[in-house]
């Protein structure tokens, strides 16, 4: 059962930590609030607090390229979740339901392709990504 928790609490690292530095944070915050809430009495405002503290921190270092504090923030992030957990194990299932709504948006956010097929330009052309030229 451990097991399966650290997993979970892991998988909720994943998901929560890719979206809170997108505009899908403003979507995830109820949720996530609601979440924190099951917290101990006293802690849940805190709880969300600190939630968009660590977010502002979290976007901080993906501009700096800071890896360490990056890694930092997701550890408090995942003490946070395992408190939640503790204090209130049905939250297990809570988050459990979350991530499954957050991973199609993940995936969504992180997906994206453009194919130009029997095109010609005359100027410069932005993008990203793989570059396939057939002749």
């Amino acid at each position: 059962m451990e097991a399966e928790l650290a997993m979970l609490v892991e998988s909720g690292v994943a998901a929560l930590g890719g979206l809170m530095v997108t505009d899908a944070y403003t979507r995830l915050r109820p949720r996530l609030s609601n979440l924190m809430r099951r917290r101990s009495e006293g802690q849940q405002v805190q709880a969300i607090e600190e939630v968009d503290r660590l977010r502002r921190e979290l976007m901080d270092a993906q501009r700096q390229g800071g890896e360490s504090a990056e890694r930092a923030i997701r550890d408090s992030l995942r003490t946070q979740l395992r408190q939640v957990i503790e204090a209130d194990p049905d939250a297990a299932s809570e988050l459990a339901a979350l991530i499954r709504e957050l991973q199609s948006e993940l995936c969504y956010a992180k997906q994206s392709s453009v194919t130009f097929a029997g095109n010609t330009f005359h100027g410069p052309v932005q993008g990203s990504g793989v570059q396939n030229i057939s002749m």
